[in-house]
């Protein structure tokens, strides 16, 4: 039986593990599964993700940022991951802590964050459900992808708990610009510029379509759709 390892963490400070462990369980809830582990244990610090980045950096990767980043690989038909936080980035999500209230001093840290923690829990449920998934040149756009889709349904549920009320227009605008229109950016690379077109094509084409669901039937459509392929993804959403 093949498994799935943490690649170490480095430094207990890389993260902020209550609010990592709530966002993990408010994403399984979502999907009404579980990764059977838990995914504080494999943020590593600094040093691991040099590290990390040295191995796996060539080319294109060059272009991904330094705040946030996901690693994984298959090893002997295990599969490895590592997630990684920057102390600037852990740093204002603790002096702005999400739990408090969700706004413009945090909502930009908090999407990175709340990203590459979705990037771990669907390759560890990937792996678990059909690992020949992972090596599909198009996993990675999957990723990006669901990543929106998970996004925004947990900035729904934090805006929400800090309003206490349900969510307006006015508030679904304001996610919208804050995972959508502020991360428009200028690749070099042509495969990560069509990566990050299309997780934004997407996941726009998935919250409207998500939107006009009625709300008794809105998690199993939120369940459907993780679990179609990219391909069956572009073909429902129309893109």
């Amino acid at each position: 039986m093949h498994d799935l390892h943490s690649e170490g963490a480095d430094d207990p400070r890389a993260a902020s593990a209550s609010l990592l462990g709530q966002c993990q369980r408010l994403l399984e809830n979502t999907y009404g599964t579980s990764v059977g582990v838990n995914l504080e244990d494999f943020v590593v610090g600094a040093g691991r993700f040099r590290h990390l980045r040295a191995r796996t950096e060539a080319g294109a990767e060059e272009e991904y940022g330094d705040d946030a980043r996901f690693f994984y690989y298959l090893s002997g038909g295990d599969l490895r991951m590592a997630i990684f936080y920057s102390a600037e980035l852990i740093q204002r999500l603790e002096t702005h802590d999400p739990r408090r209230g969700l706004g413009d001093a945090n909502v930009l840290e908090f999407v990175v964050f709340l990203e590459e923690l979705s990037h771990a829990l669907h390759t560890s449920l990937a792996f678990r459900e059909n690992s020949g998934r992972l090596g599909r040149r198009t996993f990675p756009a999957e990723l990006e992808v669901q990543a929106k889709i998970d996004v925004f349904l947990a900035l729904v549920f934090f805006l929400q708990r800090r309003d206490r009320a349900p969510l307006t227009p006015a508030g679904r605008r304001w996610i919208e610009l804050n995972l959508f229109d502020r991360w428009s950016a200028t690749y070099r690379s042509p495969d990560l510029a069509r990566r990050y077109a299309l997780a934004l094509t997407l996941g726009r084409r998935a919250v409207d379509w998500l939107n006009g669901i009625p709300a008794d039937r809105r998690v199993d459509a939120v369940r459907r759709l993780r679990s179609l392929s990219l391909a069956q993804k572009r073909r429902l959403l129309g893109s």
